[in-house]
């Protein structure tokens, strides 16, 4: 491993660490500047291309946490396992784990499979989709579980 992806891996690792922090917070528009310009997000119930979809698409997700009772709160993703595989200089894909921790214990959890593109000295993503693969009865995202 050389000096140039060992710098593009942790570019990426701090990519995925921004974006779960301005998700956490709400920043939709931190999150969706995380993105390229023609940049895919999906997640369970939604795709957004573009940062404007992709900021219309955290404000409709904010809402299913706004339904969340007080006991809810704090909550916070943690993100591990995160597997980075270079295709070339400006390319790359990636898996990682996240679960979110609420006032109450575990949530919910799932997977995230990304592609990664550099512009310049930057990393974005190209696309992430995150896939909700279980929640706790009260979950306030219960409901974006796919049918099994």
């Amino acid at each position: 491993m050389n000096l140039d992806e060992i710098s593009a891996r942790l570019s990426i690792m701090d990519l995925t660490a921004r974006y779960t922090r301005a998700g956490d917070a709400g920043r939709a528009a931190d999150l969706a500047a995380l993105f390229a310009p023609d940049g895919v997000f999906e997640v369970s119930g939604g795709r957004a291309v573009g940062p404007a979809e992709i900021v219309s698409l955290i404000e409709v997700i904010k809402l299913d946490f706004a339904t969340a009772p007080p006991s809810f709160f704090p909550a916070r993703h943690t993100v591990s396992g995160l597997v980075i595989d270079m295709i070339d200089d400006t390319h790359a894909t990636g898996r990682s784990y996240f679960v979110l921790v609420a006032g109450w214990g575990v949530d919910h959890w799932g997977v995230y499979r990304d592609e990664y593109r550099r512009y310049g000295d930057r990393w974005f993503f190209a696309s992430r989709t995150g896939t909700l693969e279980g929640t706790v009865e009260q979950s306030p995202v219960r409901f974006r579980l796919s049918p099994q």
